[in-house]
Parts: C-alpha cells; sequence; structure tokens
C-alpha cells in the first residue's frame, strides 16, 4: 500500500475493497496531537481506529508506529508538540481538532495533516 492510499484511507476511514500487502520492513509513522487528556493505554487499544488500522493490516509494533502527544488541556504545550512530530518525520499527523491542526499547518507544507 503506498503512502497517498495509507493517508487517503486514514482520513476517510473508508475500507478498501480488498486490503493490500504490506512491503516487508516499511513501517508507517503516525502522528497523533490533542489538546485532550491522554486516554489510559487500555482506551487506546480498544479505539474505533485502532481497530480499523489492525483489519486494514496495520498493526501497531510490526508496521505501524504510533506518536501520540496529548497537552491534556494545557495549549502552552501544543506547538511543542506539533514541532516535536513533524522533527520526527512521521508520515502523517492526525489532529483530533481544526485547533490542534492549526498549530501543525505552519511548520511543515508537505505533511499531510488530517483532521478527525
Amino acid at each position: 500500500m503506498d503512502r497517498r492510499h495509507f493517508v487517503t484511507t486514514l482520513a476517510a476511514g473508508v475500507v478498501p475493497v480488498r486490503a493490500e500487502a504490506q512491503a516487508p520492513g516499511k513501517v508507517a509513522r503516525v502522528g497523533f496531537l490533542s489538546s485532550a487528556r491522554r486516554p489510559a493505554d487500555a482506551e487506546l487499544q480498544k479505539s474505533p481506529w485502532h481497530f480499523e488500522m489492525q483489519r486494514l493490516g496495520w498493526v501497531e509494533g510490526r508496521n505501524l508506529a504510533v506518536e501520540r502527544r496529548f497537552t491534556d488541556g494545557n495549549m502552552d504545550q501544543l506547538a511543542t508538540f506539533a514541532r516535536e512530530l513533524v522533527e520526527a518525520r512521521v508520515d502523517v499527523i492526525v489532529a483530533l481538532s481544526e485547533r490542534d491542526a492549526a498549530e501543525e499547518r505552519h511548520l511543515s507544507s508537505t505533511l499531510p495533516i488530517v483532521l478527525i
């Protein structure tokens, strides 16, 4: 699955008719940025996004790496965390609100940002 298809699937939440095989050794890197509180790890593992990514063949720790940043409501940290994700060279950033996405837009003109 190429990067464009991965980003499109992630953004749209669309289930492709068939899952494509992943290139061996390729790890997709997703950055999450949210001004919300950090959920417990158990909550993260039960999220609909997590289940859908697994169903599509993207398994965290195998071919998917997820960098998560939560500010717990401290908006002063938002710019710092956005910069960290850009510097971590993730393939795509998922922002959970328009306010979260705004911090990333001015940091990179080439990094895809998906707003959920």
